[in-house]
């Protein structure tokens, strides 16, 4: 299969091929260079947070939507709770 790269430097994937690999629009994909060529495939989903040494640590892009502000108030009110024992 044949594409073409367009003057703005795009790449379009076929619908075909898009479905075939579960592609979509709005999807993260990642890119590696190879000696070939390059490499796209899907981001792996990792949790966002996880706890690394008692700390909280994020991996990831967190949705707009996302509360920081509340999740830290959250995760501290339980931290609370275990050391207090309540």
């Amino acid at each position: 299969m044949n594409i073409q790269i367009d003057k703005s430097g795009r790449i379009v994937l076929p619908r075909a091929l898009r479905e075939r690999l579960g592609f979509r629009a709005g999807m993260d994909l990642e890119v590696t260079e190879t000696s070939e060529g390059i490499t796209l495939r899907r981001v792996s989903e990792k949790p966002a947070i996880t706890v690394e040494d008692g700390c909280l640590v994020h991996q990831g892009v967190a949705p707009r939507s996302f509360d920081w502000d509340r999740h830290i108030k959250e995760q501290r009110e339980d931290r609370h709770r275990q050391v207090s024992g309540l």
